[in-house]
């Protein structure tokens, strides 16, 4: 059964599989890059990973100041990884 995550950048909050969910502090920025097809509604950014390991993949940018990190996920093998970057 495909599991979810989405993110909305606007409201600072997240939903993931089960329930679950959170908010993200005011002071971060977010940005969402990933599928439209697995969007499910406007402005609001979802991933959605597949029983076979797959996903729709995408990348969410937080940043404060100058650091931001990448939370990055592989479409092919729903692989998470975090790297911190330039938020320029």
């Amino acid at each position: 059964m495909p599991q979810t995550f989405s993110i909305d950048p606007a409201a600072h909050a997240w939903r993931g599989a089960d329930g679950r969910a959170g908010e993200l502090p005011e002071s971060l920025g977010i940005h969402f890059t990933g599928a439209r097809e697995a969007q499910p509604a406007e402005g609001v950014g979802a991933i959605v990973f597949f029983g076979d390991g797959a996903s729709t993949g995408g990348q969410v940018r937080l940043s404060r100041g100058p650091a931001a990190f990448d939370v990055g996920v592989a479409w092919l093998t729903g692989e998470v990884t975090v790297r911190r970057v330039d938020a320029r």
